[in-house]
């Protein structure tokens, strides 16, 4: 058996990582027929028992019309509970692709109020940790308000 036969056996016994680990591969066609909409559906069931990661792409699908309609509304439902769900994680343990993500979102206004202080917070946390991503993103956020310093310092 495949990996995603494997990972089918359990997504239908209601495993939340197995449902998002195959949902993956059907948005991206990784050895399976790609279907968004299959995709979408994994991803909602793995969402629905609580898991922030299938929250996230939840998000960007409702937000891109992406295997289902535009509906901002649920994108963003969708975004806050990604969202409150990384910040848990990351208070459980520091990670820093959770401290860049969050730093994202909160830079951008996904499933929070956008806000640079808390989002250079996010990326300075995960540049010392030596994500190379989020030393990018402090860097670029710091360039680009640098006539804000104290708001984002």
């Amino acid at each position: 058996m495949t990996a995603a036969g494997w990972l089918g056996k359990a997504a239908r016994e209601g495993h939340k990582y197995a449902q998002y680990s195959l949902g993956g591969l059907y948005y991206r066609g990784n050895g399976v027929e790609q279907s968004y909409e299959t995709a979408f559906s994994l991803y909602r069931s793995s969402a629905g028992q609580g898991n922030a990661y299938a929250s996230y792409e939840l998000g960007k699908m409702h937000r891109d019309g992406i295997g289902t309609d535009v509906d901002r509304d649920q994108s963003e439902e969708a975004f806050r509970n990604a969202f409150s769900g990384f910040t848990e994680m990351a208070k459980k343990q520091p990670d820093d692709k959770l401290h860049y993500r969050l730093g994202q979102m909160a830079r951008d206004g996904m499933g929070t109020e956008a806000n640079l202080e808390s989002a250079a917070a996010y990326f300075e946390l995960a540049a010392e940790a030596g994500n190379a991503n989020g030393q990018y993103a402090l860097a670029q956020l710091y360039l680009k308000h640098s006539d804000k310093p104290a708001k984002i310092r």
